[in-house]
């Protein structure tokens, strides 16, 4: 069972490092906003400055309601507390408006101080009532107080001095504190004249800009557990948050409004569509982002696309980036619209909303990540065979959507759920039948050469992808994956030819591209091939090429690293710096110690450095420099390493470095985690694994057991790459025997030499799928080992049937004498 949904949990979230940097991120955007649209600038600085010379000498009314507003962003929540307690002590009502509670409020604050505490997903002005003075921090809190027809009064400080330029100066009635600005009066932060300005009356604000403002819009079922990091990555991006739950048992609906999100509650309706629009019916903002449980937006594209709102397209292709088996491709689908009563969906599963958009589809740089292949994610609801059930349901309907789409998401259900063998050939079917301009042709091709390449048959990938290029020219990604592959059989030539025949000025839209598939993982393709025909120089020029598209690309550093080591120093520390871990994680393995470090140096990467002395186990040197570090993970460390006293000493200043607060702490002591930080406790895990620590991992491990089988699956994987394969399967033993788990639990069984508990594994999961090639193999030899022949006939005459360009199926078929069979 998880961790309850309690304040403590919620706050322990706004506590987190990424979140204040989510809602530092919202307020900026919003403030860019403001300034963008602003029509009523010249009235607002007008304004502004005739408030700037308010006479501090008028006798004024001495009390009210005032409330104080996002101290925690502006860091300086005790001092916002004092002002608080000191206008509270002189007969002024003080509400506290913040979503961090500081540690410091006992209860006589609590009888003071009205406290608002704001929901992660909810704006501040959203939690103010009333029209009274507003006592905010940091000018960019302003302008969305403003924007809600709030007066405010900005308490500014030197730090805030980059933010307090062009119009931004001139949002709040008055500022008081110590920055050092031109252009306005900043009065001195001092009670008397706090209280002179509250009091002040002042003329009505200019009409508020017309900022753009995002529902974002999601239908829920049983996602506990999934669609808390789903809602955590909407912080800096939606104005509302609406959660339609059709059914869900589990805690969905309580964790979507713990967060702040509002939510209704409809019965499921067998119709993705329909449950879609029930949402965007509630829908208040001006646009609409649709998003899923399972998918998170990638924050570092939220500002931008927020900011291209304004640019007068009615809707937005977005990037919905897939991570599967190692595999990723991205696709572009319309995710975000104005927010219009004829925009709505159709379509009973996979539903779509392009064809009620009257007006110009413009492309987003807005990415959502989906992880809803994970099996920890999706397998124990069984959503896979849901969606299964639902498109055959819609292909035997008078579907609006063609048969082959249909058909195409089906086939793209049986490949996540396992089964290659049905889904290739659905897949392959998929592409023949289908017309090349279907947008859903390319996609479907690229599934179907990552299933060929992970069985390592390329002379069937080889004609699939030089067709495929004749009819989509600037197909990169798939050229791109192909010829690496066909590299890594040593095919060097078929490679060459494969990326002869791209042609990247016929780049189509809405073609799945991975990141520098046109780019830097190109130059990177182009370099191996010129190493494997022995031109050296050629391939330095194709790495360089590819370390200026990405200088932190791990493969390119490599190879200069191992081709080029005399050059290495000078082209990172010019290309790349403060990115360069890769390249001395390199050298640390290649035994080139002092290359890494002068190359660590010349970049001037104190988390690079910290890996080298990590490897030296030099533990006081390796926390010092990951805590200069900028990187969340590199902090981490450094506070692990701190806390289970491997770093003590003077070398090291042992206050707690800024990751995500508490979490090391949380778990060294036993504590459950939030669900959106079990992937990074996994990391801590394993970091503590590798340092040996046995007590800590206890600790951790006792931390993680609220989390059930997402939490113990996840465990055994961290055990199986440490090479631990006794501590994973005794994991695996107390997860379910679904599709998703079966596979690892009967390859650790087959590794472990337990050949009847992995012929047993094997058994459940053929009665569901057919097996891939490689677990056929394993299914085999421990049919033998048991003395099952004749079911280890069986089934190698159905795995030679099913895989004849197997090399060893076929010779496991001739072993049991069943070659004539599969013939």
């Amino acid at each position: 069972m998880n961790q309850p949904i309690t304040e403590e949990r919620i706050s322990s979230f706004v506590e987190s490092k990424t979140y204040l940097d989510a809602s530092r991120l919202r307020e900026n955007i919003t403030l860019q906003l403001f300034l963008k649209t602003d029509t009523q600038s010249h009235e607002r600085i007008k304004r502004a400055r005739n408030l700037d010379r308010y006479d501090l000498s008028r006798t004024t009314s001495s009390s009210g309601t005032v409330c104080v507003v996002a101290p925690e962003l502006a860091q300086c929540v005790e001092d916002a507390l004092g002002l608080a307690r000191s206008l509270a002590s002189r007969g002024w009502s003080v509400r506290l408006v913040t979503r961090l509670l500081p540690e410091s409020l006992d209860e006589a604050d609590r009888a003071a101080l009205t406290v608002h505490f704001v929901r992660p997903l909810n704006s501040y002005a959203s939690a103010i009532s009333g029209r009274g003075p507003v006592l905010c921090f940091g000018p960019e809190v302003a302008a969305g107080l403003v924007l809600g027809g709030h007066k405010c009064i900005c308490c500014v400080a030197e730090k805030d001095e980059e933010q307090l330029r062009d119009g931004a100066l001139y949002i709040p009635d008055f500022l008081i504190g110590d920055a050092g600005v031109s252009g306005r009066n900043i009065f001195p932060l001092d009670l008397d004249v706090v209280e002179k300005l509250l009091c002040a009356k002042t003329r009505a604000l200019p009409r508020p800009p017309r900022v753009p403002t995002v529902s974002a819009c999601l239908i829920v079922r049983d996602e506990e557990g999934v669609v808390e990091e789903c809602l955590e990555s909407l912080v800096p991006f939606a104005d509302e948050t609406i959660v339609n739950d059709t059914g869900s048992l589990d805690r969905t609906p309580e964790i979507a409004m713990a967060y702040g999100a509002r939510v209704i509650r409809t019965k499921w309706p067998d119709d993705f569509s329909k449950a879609r629009n029930d949402a965007l019916s509630q829908a208040r903002c001006s646009y609409v982002l649709t998003i899923d449980a399972d998918e998170r937006l990638v924050s570092e594209t939220v500002s931008e696309a927020k900011t291209r709102l304004t640019d007068g397209s009615e809707a937005w292709h977005v990037s919905i980036r897939n991570e599967t088996r190692g595999n990723e491709t991205s696709i572009t689908i319309v995710r975000l619209f104005r927010n219009r009563l004829h925009h709505r969906y159709s379509g009973r599963i996979h539903e779509q909303i392009v064809h009620t958009i009257k007006g110009t589809v413009a492309s987003s740089p807005l990415v959502a990540r989906h992880v809803g292949y994970d099996p920890s994610h999706s397998a124990a609801k069984g959503k896979r065979q849901r969606n299964i059930d639902l498109l055959t349901k819609a292909i035997s309907s008078d579907s609006v959507f063609a048969k082959g789409y249909l058909e195409y998401q089906a086939a793209v259900e049986l490949l996540h759920l396992g089964n290659f063998y049905e889904g290739l050939e659905a897949m392959l079917k998929v592409v023949e039948n289908t017309e090349k301009h279907a947008p859903f042709r390319p996609i479907a091709a690229l599934h179907a050469c990552n299933v060929l390449i992970n069985q390592d048959r390329m002379d069937e990938l080889l004609p699939l992808v030089m067709g495929l290029l004749e009819d989509y020219p600037g197909f990169a990604q798939v050229a791109v994956t192909a010829a690496g592959a066909l590299l890594d059989s040593d095919r060097t030539d078929d490679a060459e030819a494969v990326l002869r025949s791209v042609d990247l000025e016929k780049e189509q839209v809405g073609l799945p591209k991975s990141d520098g598939a046109d780019t830097y993982r190109l130059s990177l393709v182009w370099a191996r091939i010129a190493l494997n025909r022995g031109e050296k120089d050629l391939a330095y020029r194709h790495i360089l090429k590819a370390l200026e598209h990405k200088p932190d690309f791990a493969p390119a550093q490599s190879l200069l690293v191992d081709g080029w080591s005399e050059r290495a120093t000078e082209i990172l520390s010019q290309v790349s710096p403060g990115t360069v871990r890769p390249a001395v994680l390199r050298c640390l393995l290649s035994g080139q110690e002092e290359l890494a470090l002068e190359i660590a140096h010349a970049a001037k990467d104190p988390g690079a450095e910290g890996e080298i002395h990590l490897a030296e186990k030099d533990y006081a040197q390796a926390a010092a420099c990951f805590k200069r570090s900028s990187d969340e993970w590199d902090l981490i460390r450094a506070e692990i390493l701190v806390e289970s006293g491997l770093a003590g000493g003077e070398q090291v200043n042992t206050t707690t470095p800024s990751g995500p607060t508490g979490l090391v702490t949380r778990l060294l002591s036993g504590e459950p985690c939030g669900i959106s930080e079990l992937s990074m406790a996994g990391k801590v895990l394993g970091f503590l694994l590798d340092l040996g620590r046995d007590r800590e991992v206890e600790k951790v491990l006792e931390s993680l057991r609220p989390f059930g089988e997402r939490a113990e699956s996840m465990v055994a994987q961290v055990f199986q790459q440490r090479g631990k394969l006794d501590l994973a399967f005794e994991r695996l033993q107390r997860v379910s025997d679904t599709p998703d788990y079966l596979p690892l639990k009967a390859r650790l069984a087959y590794r472990l030499e337990k050949h009847a508990e992995a012929a047993a594994y094997y058994a459940a999961l053929e009665a569901l799928m057919p097996l891939g090639p490689e677990d056929s193999i394993y299914y085999v030899n421990s049919l033998v080992k048991c003395k099952l022949l004749d079911m280890a006939r069986e089934a190698a005459s159905q795995t030679f049937a099913r895989y004849p360009w197997n090399s060893s199926a076929k010779r496991l078929a001739e072993i049991l004498g069943v070659a004539h069979l599969a013939q």
